[in-house]
């Protein structure tokens, strides 16, 4: 029986080569969030291991394998817990515990079981079974996001994100098959006869990241879209004065219907309570209200407040949120806080919500 090692050298260099094109193609969705460097970084690594294993299996170095393959796996854990991470971040501002507790326990399971083979304390034939059946929830889970974003922004981006996830959906199933006919001894791994198998796997694997590379490529621009919406921006001066507000658009979701003279009379009101009853430092920060929720960020040195109207809060609106509050200049502060201006840096404003919104899509205004 040979092992193909050039077959399996072969292929982890062209893993590496594409994640590296990927990685770059996919530069301006990476520094936007944390979550997506590492998965990439991690399924690099993990394609680099593939270079160097068969080397070892082949001159019978078994237990430097076993130690390789161990590690691999120990990287593609995390792979697929950032992307559960990263998912559960576009879609809620914290995590429902039990979905939380479900995907954490899997990974801390799988991590402890990883540790303890590379100690040599227990050995487990199903950590490559195990480690890709977690796969296949994360991927479900990612599918489940996605198509709810969907509803909300029918974008061609969207949908392509949406293949290549169903496409590693697949090379996780065909992944955990590989491993049970290991397991089951039908097979031997880094040999001839599962290289067919091992091929599947890995075109459904790297046509995944080939289409996220595409996808970036296409549509430069594109970052995410959330799977909730946001409806409107609004920036109030420290008199209560509204002095900003911007709609933003999407192909379903309630539309609120002139929320500024709403909010504003609301705003002053719980604030006065607030501080009033929590002392001259307290501030709103997140309300509840059916069908919507409000978020909250202080301008510097208590010059106003901006308001976020959104179908429900999660984690990269309270982040760019926060972000935009910062960044908001001073001369801006200023011409906002006085009487008659409002109008006065519009354009300013949205640019600088561009920035820090990259997935909204403004409503132009009537002149």
């Amino acid at each position: 029986m040979e092992y193909n090692l050039a077959y399996y050298v072969f292929l982890g260099i062209f893993g590496i080569a594409l994640h590296l094109i990927v990685l770059y193609a996919m530069r301006n969705r990476l520094k936007h969030n944390v979550y997506f460097i590492v998965i990439l970084f991690c399924m690099l690594s993990s394609w680099m291991i593939l270079v160097i294993a068969p080397y070892y299996q082949s001159i019978g170095q078994l237990q430097i394998v076993d130690n390789l393959i161990v590690i691999s796996l120990l990287v593609v854990d995390l792979v697929f817990f950032n992307a559960y991470l990263y998912y559960e971040s576009l879609l809620n501002f914290k995590p429902p515990l039990g979905r939380f507790v479900f995907f954490f326990s899997i990974f801390v399971f799988l991590i402890g079981l990883m540790l303890l083979d590379v100690f040599e304390v227990y050995h487990s034939e199903n950590l490559f079974i195990l480690t890709y059946l977690s796969g296949s929830f994360a991927s479900i889970f990612v599918l489940y996001v996605l198509f709810k974003t969907l509803k909300i922004n029918n974008h061609n981006a969207v949908k392509v994100d949406i293949f290549a996830v169903f496409l590693m959906f697949i090379g996780t199933i065909a992944y955990t098959f590989h491993g049970i006919l290991i397991y089951l001894g039908i097979i031997t791994r880094f040999t001839a006869e599962s290289s067919t198998i091992y091929s599947i796997c890995a075109i459904f694997m790297l046509g995944a990241v080939l289409v996220l590379g595409i996808n970036s490529h296409l549509y430069g621009d594109y970052i995410h879209f959330l799977p909730v919406q946001i409806h409107t921006i609004l920036i109030y001066n420290k008199a209560g004065i509204l002095a900003y507000s911007q709609n933003f658009s999407s192909d379903k979701g309630e539309v609120l219907k002139q929320p500024e003279m709403l909010i504003s009379g609301a705003l002053m009101a719980f604030d006065g309570f607030f501080k009033e009853i929590l002392g001259a430092n307290a501030n709103l920060k997140h309300i509840y209200a059916t069908g919507f929720e409000f978020m909250f960020a202080e301008i510097p040195e208590d010059k106003g407040n901006i308001v976020i109207i959104t179908s429900k809060a999660n984690y990269f609106i309270y982040k760019s949120l926060k972000k935009f509050s910062q960044s908001v200049p001073p001369e801006i502060v200023e011409i906002i806080n006085k009487a008659g201006m409002r109008g006065k840096y519009q354009e300013e404003l949205n640019q600088l919500i561009k920035k820090h919104f990259p997935y909204l899509i403004f409503i132009e205004k009537r002149k």
